[in-house]
């Protein structure tokens, strides 16, 4: 059974950011993880990684590009698994930003605006 019925009708991108809502510190370890291409965990149930973390052979490959995010129990009743572009992923990640950027203060707010911009602009977004 799901902690929340209704994480079970959310898609894995909402669910991680419903998610980063409750650790919002985690977004700059979101944006810097796109030059590093290490993926994070938000929580012990949520977690996303980049496709570049994999080699071909072993069981996680999910291909060349993108993020996978995964979703395991007790926020869902079975794992959840979904993959996005990097390009998707992080204009998810600006629009989470946009929307809740007065809890970002001074320096912190400046770094996530700089990084978010240059990521943008890499993406073409």
């Amino acid at each position: 059974m799901p902690v929340n019925e209704e994480y079970g009708k959310m898609n894995a991108i909402e669910l991680l950011f419903y998610y980063l809502d409750m650790e919002q510190s985690k977004l700059i370890d979101i944006i810097e993880s796109y030059y590093t291409r290490n993926g994070i965990a938000i929580d012990e149930c949520i977690a996303y990684a980049f496709a570049e973390e994999y080699e071909e052979y072993e069981e996680d490959y999910f291909g060349k590009d993108g993020i996978k995010i995964v979703i395991q129990e007790p926020v869902v009743d079975e794992e959840k698994e979904e993959v996005y572009s990097l390009k998707d992923f992080f204009i998810a990640v600006d629009k989470y930003y946009q929307k809740n950027f007065s809890f970002y203060k001074g320096k912190n707010l400046q770094i996530i605006e700089n990084k978010l911009a240059e990521i943008k602009k890499i993406l073409g977004i």
